[in-house]
């Protein structure tokens, strides 16, 4: 499986970029994963919370607790290219989840679009 990430800045077309590979059939492109969208809880938060061995994981080895919920995100799909996309503003904004984000993505081979 091909993995790729999409990075940049607010309007910047990321998000565009984002829905014209995910409307491709054999890609899939997860958008903002750990960000809150319109009132809706973020995607990890709730994988997270969905367990108490997780929820506890969460604040005592937060960096696997990260890496598995990627496992678990990329390990969900039939797609040949999964991706998903974070934006600059997220990195400053939750360093304490982020730089997991930024290793995983080095040490798994993915391929950064970065707009």
């Amino acid at each position: 499986m091909t993995r790729f990430l999409i990075i940049g800045t607010q309007r910047s077309g990321s998000t565009l970029l984002r829905r014209y590979l995910d409307s491709h059939p054999g890609i899939r492109c997860g958008g903002e994963i750990f960000v809150m969208r319109g009132g809706q809880p973020q995607v990890y938060d709730t994988w997270r919370r969905s367990t108490a061995r997780r929820r506890a994981g969460h604040w005592l080895r937060r960096t696997n607790q990260v890496y598995q919920y990627l496992d678990s995100f990329f390990s969900q799909s039939d797609a040949h290219i999964m991706g998903f996309k974070i934006l600059y503003s997220h990195l400053r904004r939750l360093p304490y989840r982020y730089p997991m984000v930024i290793d995983y993505a080095q040490t798994g081979g993915f391929k950064i679009i970065h707009i």
